[in-house]
C-alpha cells in the first residue's frame, strides 16, 4: 500500500495481529465481517500448517531430492491427495475457499497448484479444485503474473547444478 510510504512484509502471523479496521483498507484479501474474517483466518492457516508445507515436501521429494526415498515420496504424496480432498470438499459448498468471494486463503493456496509442474492434483477426483483452480488461473492479475514467467524465472522445470542445488538446500 503506498499511502503506508514504506513496505511491509507479510506473514500469517503479522495479518492476525492486524487489527480489523486496517485489514481491509490494506487490501488484505480478507471479509469486513467478522465471521467471515475468522473464516478466512483459519483456510490461510489450513494452507500454512498443512497445504504448503506438505505440497512443497511433496515437491522436494518427487523432484528435488538427488537420492529417491520412496517411503518420503508416498508420505507427502498420500497427505497432499489428503490435503486435496479436504479443499476439494470445501469448494463443493462454496466458489473460494473462505466463502463466496477470492480471497486471501485462495490466494496462499493456489501457487501450490502451479508450481508442482506433473505433481498436480488428480482434477478427475476433485472436479470443485479443478473448478476453482480455473476461475482462479483466469482472473486478470494471475494471468498478467503468467505473462511475465519466462522473465522471472526462464530455468524453470530444468535440472538444478550441483551449484543451484547447494543455494537452494542452504549448503553455502
Amino acid at each position: 500500500n503506498p499511502s503506508l510510504g514504506a513496505q511491509l512484509g507479510l506473514s500469517p502471523s503479522r495479518l492476525l495481529l492486524q487489527p480489523p479496521m486496517l485489514q481491509r483498507p490494506l487490501g488484505l484479501g480478507l471479509p469486513a465481517d467478522t465471521r467471515g474474517r475468522l473464516v478466512a483466518l483459519e483456510w490461510l492457516l489450513w494452507q500454512v500448517g498443512g497445504l504448503g508445507p506438505m505440497s512443497g515436501q511433496m515437491a522436494h521429494f518427487s523432484v528435488y531430492a538427488q537420492e529417491t526415498i520412496p517411503y518420503a515420496v508416498d508420505r507427502c504424496k498420500t497427505e497432499v491427495r489428503r490435503l486435496h480432498r479436504v479443499l476439494d470438499q470445501r469448494l463443493a459448498e462454496h466458489s473460494f475457499v473462505a466463502g463466496a468471494e477470492y480471497g486471501i486463503a485462495d490466494m496462499a493456496s493456489y501457487p501450490w497448484f502451479e508450481v508442482c509442474g506433473d505433481l498436480k492434483p488428480d482434477y478427475a477426483a476433485f472436479p470443485h479444485l479443478r473448478r476453482w483452480q480455473g476461475a482462479i488461473a483466469a482472473r486478470p492479475a494471475v494471468q498478467r503474473a503468467y505473462a511475465l514467467k519466462e522473465q522471472v524465472n526462464p530455468n524453470a522445470g530444468r535440472p538444478l547444478s550441483d551449484e543451484e542445488r547447494q543455494h537452494m538446500f542452504g549448503r553455502r
